[in-house]
């Protein structure tokens, strides 16, 4: 399992799309209402835009520790996809939303504060991660 964060718009789709050349199943998550299960027909699956999936489920106003539990189970559940045939793998792809100024309405501190936590529990169990700022990737887990 890859992990790809970075800033907005900095080329982590690109970088994503260049570096792995096989087919690409792509799923863009600020369209998804419902958290994503694996197709045992696909190989390789981006899931992009874990950090608006994250926003849907606290509008939910659900408790933030049950949503920190449903994202974990998420992942590992793509990690049991992904260990279940070789060659699957699954990057999620999630845009750095904790700099800045913090903001002041609730629910969107809420939902900073929750990616921080949701991106730390991914970052634990993926393979590998990289940051992307500008284009350029910088490796921050994983081998060679």
């Amino acid at each position: 399992m890859q992990f790809v964060t970075g800033g907005a718009f900095n080329g982590k789709s690109q970088w994503v799309r260049e570096t792995n050349k096989q087919k690409l199943e792509w799923v863009n998550l600020s369209e998804e209402c419902t958290l994503p299960q694996p197709d045992p027909s696909q190989n390789t699956v981006v899931l992009e835009g874990l950090e608006y999936l994250i926003l849907n489920e606290v509008r939910k106003e659900k408790e933030m520790n049950s949503i920190r539990s449903e994202f974990h189970s998420l992942f590992e559940t793509w990690m049991d996809w992904e260990g279940a045939l070789t060659p699957r793998n699954v990057i999620w792809v999630g845009s750095d939303i904790g700099r800045g100024i913090v903001p002041i309405d609730s629910t969107e501190r809420k939902w900073r504060d929750l990616t921080g936590w949701v991106y730390q529990d991914l970052v634990k169990l993926a393979d590998s991660v990289y940051e992307i700022w500008f284009g350029l990737p910088q490796r921050l887990k994983g081998a060679e």
